[in-house]
Order: C-alpha cells, then structure tokens, then sequence
C-alpha cells in the first residue's frame, strides 16, 4: 500500500491479517471473534484501560513491572508471585528471538529450557507458544492486568495477534522508535505500516467492547535530549490516533534530572494533547506513563534499591498515572520474581511518602519547559511541513534530512549527528544538533550550558564528558 497517515479499511486489513497468521502455525489459534468475546468476560480489574481509570480516580499511581520466561509454567509463577506481593500490572515481554522474527530460534529455546529446568531465554516467546498456552497466563495470575510486549523490532503484527488474543489488554505503538533502538536497515515506511496495522488491530478489540490500551514508550537507547522524545511522542500519537485507538498513553524515560524531567512531563502532556486536538482526535483517553531510567544501572543492589527511590520520586512530582519500572536487579540481567517484589515495596514506600506533593514553580523549571517546547515544535512543524501534513511521509522525509535523528542508534538509515551530554548540573544538553531542524537560539543555549561544564571541570572535552556521563550511573562509588 501507498504510505499516508490514513486509517485502514477493514478490507485492507483483514486482507493482510491473512499472510500475518500463515507467519507461523500458532496463528491458525487466533480466532478475532472469540477473542473479542474473550476479552469481554475478563474481570474489570484485568483490563488494563479499566484499571488505569479506577486508579486515577483514587489518585494512586499503577507500577507497571515486566517478566518474561521461556516457558508458561516459569513465566506464570513469576505473575502470580508478583500478584501476591502487590503488583497490578505486568509486561509480559518478547525474548529477543521472537523479537527479530527467528522463531524456530525460539523454539529451541524452550526445548532447551525445559531440559535445563530453567529459563535459556531473555524473554516469553508469545508466538510459539500460540493463544492456548499463553491465556493460562491471563487466567491464573490473580487480578493483575496483563500487557503483551511482544511485538517485534521490525515486524511486531504476528506477535500482537497472538498476545492479545491471549487475553493481553495492553499493547505497544512503535514505528521510528523501535527501529531507531533496535533494527540495522529496516525501511521506515514498512515499519510505520506494520504499526498501522498492530494499532488497527487494538482499535478493532475496542471497536467491539473490549477496551486495548495502546503505550506510545519512548526511550530510545535510553540517552537523549528532552525534545526527541516529545517529538517522537507526538508524531507517534497522530500515527496511532488515526488508526482508531481510544485508549493512549505515552510517555518519555527519565534522565534522573528532577527539573528537567518534570519539564519534560509538562511539555509532552501539552503538546500530545494539542497536536491530537489540532487533528480532529478529540475522544481519547489519554494516560502519561514514564518509563524507567534506561542507562546504565548500578551491580550492587542498595545502589539499584536508591536509584529506584529516586525515579519513583521523579515520577510521583511528574503526576504519572502508570510507571513503567524496572527492577532493582537491572543491572544483573533478567530480573527473578524476588527483585520485581522488592522493587514494588521500594517505589510505594516512595509514593506513600510524597503523595500530594509536588514541584514548586521556578525559574529553571520555567526555562526548561520553554527551551524543551521551542526545541520540540521545531521538530514536529518540520516533520509535518515534509510530509505536507502528513506525519507518516514528513517522518520518511525528516530521517533523509537528519531532522528526525537520536544519539548511539544502530539503524543505519539514520544521520546519527546528535549527541547529548550532561550539562554541570545533570541535565541533558545537545553536544551537537547535527541537522534537528533548531535556531540560532536553541543552538547558542545547549552550547553555553555545555561550556559552563567543561570550564568548571577544567575544559574537557566533549566525548570526554559524554564517556563519563554514559558509565556514571552504574559507575561504583569510591568507598562502596
């Protein structure tokens, strides 16, 4: 098809659902109606979209954990284990195999787990595990509200089909994005059409009574300035708006600035909501979920149970609804059921204590909040003038100009000019705009805040500095 920001016809769709289900044996298990059906007789408190309202009416912020284990019988032990100390909400995630499309890799994986007694991949292969096997997940884990992060890098369709199937009421929205993390040389315009269909197919559940909450995450390779992420947040919104989606969240991964973030909350929270508004998409629900710090964390674990308290705090005085959080055990590699429990008691003891609190009014918040605007209009307004309105072309167009770019992508279609760097107070600041589409002012702002940096630590160099700041959070302390 011709590639437009313009909501598919059902003809359309199911046309393509054909080739996605015949992508392996398991999709013959999908059935569309009975899932719809299925989804329907869940329990409010499995709905992720439901869940999500309740609590914002208590004021209560949902902890959004993940697992993901080869088989069903570890992943679902996990679930319930997590259920049982608090959690309301998890990410079932892909291993990395059924995220590149190698699923007889994936298939050897839980042979191979279930001979070693333990779990040989990263992450829950969704697809061969098909619809039947995974909804023991959505039936047995207690009350807690699953989503299906098993879409792919690349070609996420099968996997969604699956997931949700499955009884998964939350599923991701990636185009740009994922491929900016994650892929070496796939094609925009496939991956923004593979992410019309994946939001096409959460708008259909919904359509017919079964509410799917579509996350817009953004956190590239976890090291970027402000103003990419709202950036990507909108454009990402308008693609997935048109596909029919009522039930939105989106929101950036933090940088542990608390200004700076809580700015980054502010702005992006606007200019989602004016962007859809200016575009006719009026009847969302629209929920800001931040995620985690996606740098390098630290190996010991009172210093991951700290940084953890620090993000919890950052995202209570950003009012979030929903917190994607990682574990206190990141560093160490996939997290055991034990950390994702200890993590719970760590960041509700953070938001028992700071509740109703919040960010006075400053200065530097105002500064920051104007700077990360005038640097994210002048993105979007060039993406869109590109793509003569259209988000899906102007965003093809803007990665040919390096308009749209990110710091340490893989993707080689990218310009990868931009780099970021802390400035003498943490903040994140562009070491070079290589061709984001910024004026004199902007440019003249990230350099003077980069200055004031390298004079106070006696004029390193830039990539002196961003070496630095890249190992600094997992960096041991003298001491420790």
């Amino acid at each position: 098809m011709e590639l437009r920001n313009r909501r598919w016809s059902e003809e359309e769709f199911f046309e393509r659902r054909k080739e996605v289900l015949a992508g392996w044996p398991t999709g013959e298990e999908v059935d569309l109606d009975e899932a719809v059906e299925f989804h329907r007789r869940l329990p409010e408190e499995k709905v992720v979209a439901r869940r999500l309202a309740q609590a914002r009416k208590e004021g209560r912020i949902i902890l959004l954990l993940s697992c993901g284990q080869a088989t069903v019988e570890e992943t679902l032990a996990h679930m319930q284990f997590v259920e049982k100390h608090g959690g309301e909400a998890i990410a079932v995630m892909a291993d990395a195999y059924t995220r590149k499309g190698r699923f007889r890799e994936a298939q050897s994986g839980i042979e191979a787990s279930t001979k070693a007694g333990r779990s040989m991949l990263n992450g829950y292969p969704w697809v061969n595990h098909g619809v039947r096997r995974s909804r023991l997940l959505v039936e047995n884990a207690g009350n807690i509200s699953a989503g299906c992060w098993g879409f792919t890098d690349e070609e996420p369709m099968l996997a969604a089909e699956i997931g949700l199937a499955s009884g998964a009421t939350m599923n991701g929205s990636h185009d740009l994005h994922d491929l900016l993390q994650h892929s070496k040389n796939y094609p925009l315009a496939g991956r923004i059409q593979n992410n019309q269909y994946t939001n096409r197919l959460a708008a259909y559940y919904t359509e017919h009574g079964a509410p799917v909450q579509v996350h817009i995450p953004v956190n590239l390779c976890g090291w970027f300035c402000p103003s990419l992420g709202v950036s990507l947040a909108v454009l990402c919104a308008l693609l997935t708006a048109e596909q029919g989606v009522k039930h939105l969240c989106y929101g950036p991964a933090l940088q542990c600035h608390l200004v700076q973030d809580v700015a980054t909350a502010q702005v992006m929270r606007k200019l989602v909501q004016e962007y859809l508004d200016r575009s006719g998409y009026r009847d969302l629900t629209l929920s800001f979920i931040p995620s985690s710090w996606y740098g390098a964390w630290p190996r010991e674990e009172h210093r991951g149970i700290a940084l953890n308290a620090w993000l919890a705090a950052i995202t209570a005085f950003q009012g979030a609804d929903m917190v994607q959080t990682k574990s206190i055990e990141e560093a160490i590699g996939v997290t055991t059921k034990e950390g994702n429990a200890r993590t719970i008691e760590v960041m509700k003891q953070v938001y028992s204590v700071l509740k109703g609190q919040t960010v006075p009014e400053s200065e530097d918040l105002k500064e920051e909040r104007r700077m990360i605007e005038m640097e994210s209009r002048s993105i979007v307004e060039k993406v869109l003038e590109l793509g003569d309105g259209d988000a899906a072309i102007g965003e093809v167009e803007a990665v040919k100009r390096g308009v749209l770019d990110a710091p340490f992508t893989p993707w080689t279609h990218a310009a990868r000019k931009v780099l970021s760097v802390r400035d003498r107070t943490g903040a994140m600041r562009y070491l070079d705009c290589g061709n984001l589409p910024f004026s004199k002012e902007i440019i003249r702002f990230h350099r003077q805040k980069v200055d004031e940096r390298q004079k106070a630590e006696g004029k390193k160099s830039g990539i002196e500095m961003l070496v630095e700041d890249v190992v600094s959070m997992a960096k041991p302390l003298i001491g420790d």
